[in-house]
């Protein structure tokens, strides 16, 4: 599993962004975007000016169906910097709508519907830290991405072998996306002792998307704040939660999984161009060359050719990938493998017998 920040510096992380972040909800026809890439909303009183990330500007395009390429292409050369503002402002004036735009450290970060539920970070740790310290879990990694947080746990308590010397342990994967780029996600996550290897189990989680009622009507933009009736609703969201938290930490959902982890186990890889079932794997989840032959290289090095030591080759190479994003998708890819219907396995698998090119 890939090591992030401690639970002190996530703590001091989740409080530094609280105070932050604002949220505003606005006609598009308030927003203007700038030649410099900045935005400027125009409230009844005054008129607030951010920077804008890549997420954001990508949804605006998204939103508009504006190609995302072309647009940045516009924006990053100097020339046509006029054209890329003129574009947006164009559809910003003459496509009225109501959006939620979130902001965090003076960078607009999100452009989203006015429908859409600010679930945040900082609301979903203190929910869930204190039921999963409770029942024995050990937060080991944690991070910040401009898309996504992340919290994972083991339980050390609970601890199965697949086989011989090979134990795992039950955790949990926690993620969250103040931005609109996935949902609030709680899922089993299986650490394999002998390689520190990760695996998260997404058909066994629990999944909350950030949908919700329709903002306040108002012909003018707002910045939001929290209310009463938005804590009530998300505090029986957030029981919800804790309740999947401790449904999750139990042994019967750990055997449940092994019991998959064995039977891939017992699927070998039969012939000799291993490099061909690892090609055949890549392009099915779209890795590039760098994360592609180092998969290659850990299975081989693992010495495991089966379904269960190509799933732990994808779960070894998430350690190695820079971007937290990809090693936890990466972490969920091991899961994918070990949930192929056998027909699916069977093609990556009869790769190992073709001849090598």
């Amino acid at each position: 599993m890939k090591s992030g920040l401690s639970i002190t510096a996530m703590a001091a992380e989740l409080e530094r962004q609280a105070n932050a972040k604002r949220d505003f909800i606005a006609g598009t026809q308030q927003v203007a975007i700038r030649e410099d890439s900045s935005m400027a909303i125009v409230l009844p009183d005054t008129a607030v000016e951010f920077g804008t990330n890549a997420i954001f500007r990508r949804q605006m395009a998204e939103h508009y169906k504006i190609p995302h390429e072309y647009i940045e292409r516009l924006r990053t050369m100097a020339a046509f910097k006029p054209l890329f503002a003129q574009t947006f402002n164009d559809h910003l004036q003459k496509q009225p709508s109501r959006q939620m735009i979130r902001t965090l450290d003076n960078t607009a970060r999100a452009f989203r519907s006015d429908r859409f539920r600010p679930l945040d970070n900082i609301d979903l740790a203190e929910s869930v830290l204190p039921v999963a310290m409770d029942s024995g879990a050990e937060l080991v990694s944690s991070q910040f991405t401009d898309s996504r947080f992340y919290m994972k746990f083991l339980f050390p308590k609970l601890e199965i072998e697949v086989k011989k010397g090979d134990v795992v342990q039950l955790g949990l994967a926690l993620a969250n996306s103040e931005v609109g780029m996935g949902a609030l996600v709680v899922e089993p996550l299986i650490y394999r002792l002998v390689c520190l290897n990760g695996m998260i189990m997404p058909d066994y989680g629990h999944r909350r998307y950030h949908v919700g009622k329709k903002a306040e009507e108002s012909e003018l933009a707002y910045e939001m704040y929290s209310n009463e009736t938005r804590q009530l609703d998300d505090a029986a969201l957030f029981a919800k939660i804790r309740d999947t938290v401790k449904g999750l930490l139990n042994r019967d959902v750990l055997e449940t999984i092994v019991a998959k982890m064995r039977d891939a186990a017992d699927q070998p890889i039969e012939g000799t161009n291993i490099n061909g079932v690892v090609e055949v794997l890549a392009k099915k989840l779209n890795y590039g060359e760098g994360t592609k032959h180092g998969i290659l290289k850990h299975l081989i090095m693992g010495g495991d050719l089966s379904r269960y030591g190509l799933m732990n080759a994808i779960t070894r190479q998430s350690q190695d990938e820079d971007d937290y994003d990809v090693a936890t998708k990466m972490e969920h890819d091991g899961a994918r493998v070990i949930e192929l219907p056998r027909n699916d396995w069977k093609q990556i698998a009869s790769a190992a017998l073709e001849k090598a090119a």
